[in-house]
């Protein structure tokens, strides 16, 4: 019975590793984006999830969000 309890266990924490959907829907790196934040700052990266803006910044910043969906 306690072999049983384990292998469900190794099963159980191997499901929670695995994540089919990505951390972001798109990533628009390498370019010359203008933020209307209050510095109106130029960025060369955003990230983009459910529609809207989630991040922005460096291109190798935001490339290492969703570096496991490459």
């Amino acid at each position: 019975m306690q072999k049983l309890f384990y292998f469900f266990c190794v099963i159980s924490f191997g499901w929670m590793g695995c994540s089919s959907s990505p951390k972001v829907d798109a990533i628009y790196y390498n370019a010359k984006i203008y933020t209307v934040d209050s510095a109106f700052s130029i960025v060369e990266a955003i990230a983009i999830k459910d529609g809207k803006i989630v991040a922005t910044g460096s291109s190798s910043d935001l490339l290492k969000m969703d570096a496991t969906e490459k």
